[in-house]
C-alpha cells in the first residue's frame, strides 16, 4: 500500500510539474527494497522448514526396521532393504564393495532394486578403476520436492520420466480440417493433417561434493542424504538457467535460447517460433496517461490474448524480480493496479490481472529489446525428461586427504508447444 502511494503521489506531481521527483522515485525504490527484503526471509524460513522436513524423511525413510506388534520383525524384503542401505553407506565411507560377506551387487538384488541401483567399474581421475553407484530413485523422494522449490518450473511443466537416451514425441501441428456436403454428394477432399516428431535427449549433468576422510570414518549422519544435498543446490542452478535459456549444446533447450529467428512479431507466428508482443518503448513499459486513456499496463494485459483460448486458462507469467517490482505500479487505463499480492491465510500466490506470477531469476531484467516477460500454459508448452536420478562415482585420490563424491544425472528439456507460449519484448 506504501508503494502505491508513494507511485500515485509521484505520478500527480509529474503530472502538475511536468517532471518526475527524484525523492519520490527514491522512497518507491526504497519501499521496493524493503518487500523484496521481506518476501526474501519468508523465502529463506520455508526453505529451513523444507530441509529440516527433507532431513526428518530421509532419517525416517531410511532407518532399519525394527520389530513390529505381536513381536514379528518386518518380513524378508525390508530386512533386505534395510541390509541395502547400510551398504551403500558402507561403501561411500570407506569404498569396499563388500559388506558382511556379499558383494552390494547381491545385496542390491536382493533387496529388489536391480536395475535401479548397480555398482560396476568405470574409470576414476587417479587413472585407476573405481566404482559408480547408482543410487536407486525411490530412495530420493524429498529430494525431488526440494529440487522442485529451486527450479519453479519443474512445478509447472510436464516432467516425464524416460528409459531410454532420447524421448521423441509426435506432434499434430495441424487437422484436416471438414467440410459441409449432402449425404450422396462427392465432397472435395479436406486437407491432410500435418505432423512434427520432437525429439529431447538426456543430457548429462555434474556436480562434486567433497567430504574430508575424517568425517567419513568418524560421522553418523545419514551420508546418501548430505551427497545429494551437496549437489542439489549446483544441479538446480545449472537445471533453472537451461530450461530458461540454454541453447541446447550439451545441455537442454530454454524456452528463450533457441535462434533469434526463432522469435517473431506474433502477427508473422508460425509452427516452430514464438511470438512475441512490443512494448512500444526500447526497455520499458508505456507511461501511465489518464487524459489520452492509455494505461501503463495495456500492453502486458493484451498479450493475454495472443494466447489461444485452450492455453490462456491455465497461463501463468514468469518473470524475475526486478522485473516484479515494476509490475506491481503497472494501471490499467482507469488507474486501477493490475498487482494482487498473495495472502498466506487464504493461500493465494502474488498474481497480475488474475494469473499467477512464477518467479525465476534466470529470466532476464528489462532492457532494450530484452524478452523479459513471458506468459504459457508451461505444462503443454515445456518437456523435462529425467533419464537417471544420481549416479555417484567415490573419489578418495584427486583431493585427498577429501573423498570427492563425483555425483552426475541426466536430464533435458525443450519446446513441445509453440502454441501455448508469448513474449512480452521491451522495444518501440
Amino acid at each position: 500500500h506504501a508503494l502505491r502511494a508513494s507511485n500515485d503521489e509521484a505520478g500527480r506531481i509529474e503530472a502538475k510539474r511536468r517532471t518526475a521527483d527524484p525523492l519520490i522515485f527514491d522512497r518507491m525504490r526504497r519501499e521496493n527494497a524493503e518487500i523484496d527484503t521481506v518476501e526474501a526471509k519468508a523465502r529463506a524460513t520455508e526453505m529451513a522448514d523444507l530441509r529440516a522436513e527433507n532431513a526428518r524423511l530421509r532419517m525416517k525413510t531410511s532407518r532399519p526396521p525394527g520389530p513390529l506388534m505381536l513381536g514379528h520383525n518386518g518380513g524378508p524384503r525390508m530386512n533386505a532393504k534395510a541390509l541395502y542401505v547400510k551398504a551403500v553407506d558402507h561403501h561411500l565411507r570407506t569404498g569396499e564393495t563388500q559388506f558382511q560377506g556379499r558383494s552390494l551387487s547381491d545385496i542390491t538384488k536382493g533387496a529388489g532394486l536391480e536395475g535401479k541401483a548397480a555398482l560396476h567399474n568405470g574409470p576414476t581421475s587417479g587413472g585407476g578403476l573405481g566404482n559408480v553407484l547408482v543410487i536407486p530413485e525411490q530412495d530420493y523422494g524429498p529430494i525431488d520436492k526440494l529440487l522442485q522449490q529451486y527450479v519453479p518450473m519443474r512445478q509447472f511443466v510436464n516432467v516425464r520420466q524416460i528409459t531410454t537416451q532420447v524421448f521423441n514425441k509426435p506432434i499434430r501441428t495441424s487437422t484436416g480440417g471438414a467440410q459441409w456436403g449432402a449425404e450422396l454428394d462427392a465432397g472435395g477432399a479436406t486437407d491432410v493433417p500435418k505432423y512434427d516428431l520432437l525429439s529431447f535427449p538426456a543430457q548429462d549433468l555434474y556436480a562434486q561434493p567433497a567430504v574430508s576422510q575424517d568425517v567419513l570414518e568418524d560421522s553418523q549422519y545419514d551420508l546418501q542424504q548430505e551427497i545429494a544435498e551437496g549437489s542439489i543446490e549446483d544441479f538446480a542452478v545449472a537445471e533453472a538457467l537451461a530450461f530458461t535459456s540454454g541453447d541446447g549444446n550439451g545441455k537442454p533447450f530454454g524456452f528463450l535460447g533457441y535462434a533469434a529467428g526463432n522469435y517473431v512479431d506474433q502477427g508473422s507466428w508460425a509452427w516452430g517460433k514464438i511470438g512475441f508482443r512490443k512494448t512500444g518503448l526500447a526497455g520499458s513499459f508505456a507511461a501511465f496517461n489518464a487524459a489520452a486513456g492509455i494505461g501503463s499496463a495495456d500492453v502486458i494485459l493484451q498479450l493475454q490474448y495472443d494466447l489461444l483460448q485452450m492455453y490462456r486458462q491455465q497461463a501463468r507469467w514468469m518473470v524475475n524480480r526486478g522485473t516484479i517490482g515494476k509490475m506491481r505500479i503497472l494501471k490499467d487505463a482507469l488507474g486501477n493496479y493490475m498487482w494482487i499480492d498473495r495472502s498466506v491465510v487464504q493461500g493465494t500466490p502474488q498474481m497480475f490481472d488474475g494469473r499467477e506470477i512464477i518467479e525465476n531469476e534466470q529470466m532476464p531484467d528489462i532492457a532494450a529489446n530484452s524478452l523479459s516477460v513471458a506468459l504459457a500454459d508451461w505444462n503443454q508448452c515445456y518437456q523435462i525428461v529425467d533419464r537417471v536420478g544420481f549416479s555417484v562415482l567415490r573419489d578418495p585420490y584427486s583431493a585427498f586427504p577429501q573423498v570427492v563424491f563425483k555425483t552426475r544425472k541426466r536430464v533435458g528439456g525443450g519446446i513441445k508447444n509453440w502454441k501455448a507460449i508469448k513474449l512480452l519484448k521491451f522495444a518501440a
